[in-house]
């Protein structure tokens, strides 16, 4: 013969309630990870900086390039403006396509890290 299994009083008040019809805590304090994350400001204000260090080199030797006079210096000064211009159409359409602060000062830095090696060039 075959022993009958007991049930006990929890096993049976939890079988005759149905998983479905439990309800949820409704007085739930949310998560920390649910709170939206803070975009870091560190890296952006990094980069800045660094722009700044490095434009104001690209000024002084500029300047110096500008200062010897010539057709050399004619030329330079307008390649100064024309390369302000297209840095700022590029920058504006950066951000009206959804790009961040930091991919505008990135591509900045890239193009200001290569005017020194073009002036330090033209100079011999």
């Amino acid at each position: 013969m075959r022993k009958a299994k007991v049930k006990t009083k929890s096993t049976a008040v939890a079988a005759m309630v149905p998983k479905v019809a439990r309800v949820p805590n409704v007085a739930r304090v949310p998560k920390v990870a649910q709170v939206p994350k803070t975009v870091h400001w560190h890296p952006t204000f990094q980069d800045s900086a660094m722009l700044l260090v490095e434009s104001q080199f690209v000024i002084g030797l500029r300047l110096f390039h500008i200062a010897t006079g010539g057709v050399a210096a004619h030329r330079e000064a307008h390649l100064m403006v024309s390369e302000k211009i297209d840095a700022f159409a590029k920058a504006a359409a950066t951000m009206a396509g959804g790009g961040s602060a930091r991919t505008v000062c990135r591509d900045y830095r890239r193009r200001v890290r290569a005017n020194p090696k073009r002036l330090v060039a033209a100079r011999g």
